[in-house]
């Protein structure tokens, strides 16, 4: 009878035994997967940082890049260039492809178009709106010779007929087409074409602005503002430009 009592009491201590194992191994896998992760210095709160055994963090929600080179200005940039090219920082730059009369953008740089109409009122051999020498003949009237280039007429001056005009054409006295200032262009600026005169983009309009956004300046002229901005500045979604503000500092794992 007392083999069989302490049979019973074996298998009793066996089985309570075997159910402390257990929950220590269940306790074991959970509170050891933690105490892992907080030795490595991990944490997925938030998930902004990320730790190591030195206390160091790393932000993964970083914002737009802060500038390091200021771009000129379309004024400079675009200064003899047209349609797409570089600016100082290395960012594309759309340039206005309006050249102004006499001119077309080819290959990144405004070209001087030869008038085909040159001839129209002139004799005799002379160079065109562009420099290039032209042939244009004698006079059709048997009585006139052709002076000055001219047949029956004497020419004004250029100065007088591009008088109050620093770029595009002109006609002059004797219906000849006359060009003015820089070969139509001008030396500096955007030419308009109704009244010849030269308007240089002042920059305001693209002031604080980025991405390449689209605006008009005071000259009317569409135009796109640089990619980036001045030096540690960010460019915002908007297109803008703003100083940029640090983050707050990440507080190290561990250190709670």
């Amino acid at each position: 009878m007392r083999l069989v009592k302490y049979s019973a009491i074996l298998i009793l201590m066996t089985v309570a035994t075997r159910g402390c194992v257990g929950e220590d191994a269940q306790l074991s896998n959970t509170g050891g997967g933690n105490t892992q992760s907080n030795e490595t210095g991990s944490s997925n709160e938030a998930g902004a940082f990320s730790g190591g055994a030195d206390g160091s963090t790393n932000d993964t929600n970083a914002g737009p890049p802060v500038s390091t080179c200021t771009p000129d200005t379309n004024d400079v940039t675009c200064a003899g260039h047209c349609g797409l090219t570089l600016d100082n920082c290395g960012a594309n730059r759309d340039c206005p492809t309006d050249c102004g009369p006499g001119n077309a953008c080819q290959n990144g740089t405004c070209q001087c178009v030869s008038d085909m109409t040159w001839c129209k009122n002139r004799c005799g051999s002379t160079t065109d709106n562009c420099g290039q020498p032209v042939d244009c003949g004698g006079c059709l009237a048997e009585n006139q010779t052709c002076t000055n280039n001219t047949c029956g007429c004497v020419p004004d001056d250029p100065a007088t007929t591009c008088a109050g005009k620093g770029c595009g054409t002109a006609t002059n006295n004797c219906g000849q087409t006359v060009v003015c200032g820089n070969g139509g262009a001008c030396a500096r600026g955007i030419c308009n074409a109704a009244n010849g005169t030269c308007c240089v983009d002042d920059g305001v309009a693209c002031s604080g602005r980025c991405a390449g956004v689209v605006v008009a300046n005071n000259c009317g002229v569409v135009v796109n503002c640089p990619a980036g901005c001045p030096n540690g500045q960010v460019c915002t979604g908007t297109s803008s430009c703003i100083t940029d503000q640090p983050g707050p500092t990440p507080i190290p794992i561990g250190s709670w």
